[in-house]
């Protein structure tokens, strides 16, 4: 699914207040930016195999990573290799391998297809999610097919739904006042970090919503703030200050099973998924504009506050772009790479006697010893190096 982005930068949508009402309210002057998107996606299938042998040639690879100290080795299923996959060295308890591309995990058993647990998993990463799950998806199964596998049955087991407000300060939105809130939640948290507010929780488990500080969250993690930045349509240098408020609305399988309308497989959520977003947003959990009285039956009736009216007109089943591509997007924080690369290269310098003024000097011997290193590592240890890139190559990428 693509992800949309609706702007409005004439900031006349929302009436302004009387001044009866402006007090405690929610600071808003204009609609901001907001960019939706699934965020995390979890699926369970219940696969008829043709061709058992592949799980011998997984048990054969996972057992050669075993008995290295790597936590994982790259595994080909034959020629058709439009994803790659590294194979880890341990499983889970019920899918004994599991294999990563990227950030999407493939989780494989050698049950039969009939048995009442599923024998594969599928799990989406945010990056993968916000890049045309649904495609995705769609790729991952016809991929399946080319090796024999069919679907049975499959079942959505857990399904984030993503909501960025681009310019919305957590600290204007008055999330963290419990009086605030009417929610069919019975849990309720509020997280802090160096006594500045970074989000808050309802629920846990089965349904939740969380409401974040997402900038605040990039900072530790700047391969993805790179993928974000580049979705918000901003740049992480020019406007890294800009606040990004996060809403997450997270549903397991206790809770879909409990709809009405159907969503146990992923056409039916993709068709389904604003009356998911819309029965959370106005039925599950409500942001008001003051403080509501819980004892008075009547509290249903107080007002949604601004941002949580641009949160319940949220629509995600919008018309898609005819001419979108799924992009290929790098998973590794290449920054903090060449960092450490630069460090130690430092200390191969400074060990080499080099004066900190010989600018030319310095260079040259770093030269040296990148060529010097990898023409050798990549001549004298070819069969070394192919296997670590090839690994190194499958987590960069999501995917494809």
């Amino acid at each position: 699914m693509e992800n949309l982005i609706h702007k409005d930068s004439s900031c006349k949508s929302i009436p302004e207040a009387s001044p009866s009402e402006t007090r405690g309210q929610t600071r808003i002057s204009c609609p901001p930016q907001v960019v939706i998107g699934l965020d995390t996606l979890e699926i369970s299938l219940h696969l008829s195999i043709q061709d058992y042998s592949i799980f011998d040639k997984l048990s054969f690879c996972k057992k050669e990573v075993q008995d290295t100290f790597n936590s994982s080795v790259a595994f080909n299923f034959g020629s058709k290799e439009f994803f790659k996959w590294n194979l880890q060295r341990t499983g889970t308890k019920l899918y004994p391998y599991v294999l990563r591309s990227g950030d999407i995990s493939l989780l494989l058993s050698s049950r039969k297809g009939d048995s009442t647990i599923p024998n594969c998993k599928i799990e989406f990463g945010s990056i993968s999610s916000h890049n045309d799950v649904f495609e995705i998806y769609r790729m991952l199964l016809a991929w399946l097919h080319c090796y024999g596998f069919t679907v049975r049955k499959e079942i959505i087991s857990r399904v984030d739904l993503a909501c960025d407000c681009i310019g919305v300060s957590i600290n204007d939105i008055h999330v963290s006042s419990g009086d605030r809130w009417i929610t069919r939640a019975r849990k309720f948290s509020v997280f802090y970090e160096d006594w500045n507010l970074t989000g808050i929780m309802l629920g846990k488990g089965s349904m939740a919503l969380r409401i974040y500080d997402k900038a605040i969250e990039l900072k530790k993690d700047s391969y993805k703030a790179m993928f974000f930045y580049n979705l918000w349509n901003l740049s992480l240098t020019d406007d890294s200050e800009i606040p990004i408020t996060r809403v997450e609305f997270q549903f397991r399988r206790d809770v879909l099973k409990q709809f009405a309308i159907p969503v146990n497989t992923v056409k039916e959520l993709q068709k389904n998924i604003d009356t998911l977003w819309q029965y959370a947003s106005s039925k599950w959990a409500r942001l008001t504009n003051s403080s509501v009285d819980r004892k008075n039956k009547n509290h249903q009736r107080s007002e949604s506050s601004p941002f949580w009216k641009i949160i319940q007109s949220v629509i995600f089943n919008l018309p898609s772009s005819p001419n979108k591509r799924l992009k290929n997007v790098v998973c590794k924080n290449l920054k903090s790479l060449r960092d450490q690369a630069r460090g130690c290269l430092l200390n191969v310098v400074a060990a080499a006697g080099h004066d900190p003024a010989d600018f030319f000097g310095i260079l040259a011997t770093v030269q040296d010893i990148v060529s010097q290193d990898f023409s050798e590592f990549m001549t004298d240890h070819y069969s070394k190096f192919f296997k670590k890139f090839n690994v190194r190559l499958n987590e960069c990428y999501v995917g494809f």
